[in-house]
């Protein structure tokens, strides 16, 4: 039995190291910026909606070489990083006057083409 093109590209998609993955979309915009390290890429890529009542996600890659003009389709394999975000927000009860702090804890994902 053979395996078609189309299947083995689904294999090497799900056979990815830890932290990193395969994505695909559309390039929505880039911008470059200067760094110590040299040129970085930032670009928004738009990705497809999982169906039709779904809104897509964006995502932004850094890249050290562009990855496309807006409008083109682009896909690779990324490392997945980020940090965690915490911070402490206040909030006052408009019946009673007590401010009360709560803990919000979220995360910053970053995407880095491999």
């Amino acid at each position: 039995m053979s395996t078609n093109a189309n299947e083995v590209s689904q294999l090497s998609k799900l056979k990815t190291p830890n932290n990193q993955g395969y994505i695909s979309g559309r390039i929505i915009s880039q911008r470059k910026i200067k760094t110590q390290q040299g040129n970085l890429f930032l670009t928004v890529l738009r990705l497809p909606s999982p169906s039709e009542y779904d809104h897509p996600a964006t995502v932004e890659l850094r890249s050290s070489e562009s990855l496309g003009l807006a409008g083109d389709d682009w896909q690779g394999h990324v490392r997945l990083h980020g940090m965690s975000n915490v911070y402490d927000t206040k909030s006052t009860d408009t019946e009673t006057g007590e401010v009360s702090t709560s803990t919000i804890r979220s995360a910053r994902n970053e995407f880095t083409v491999l």
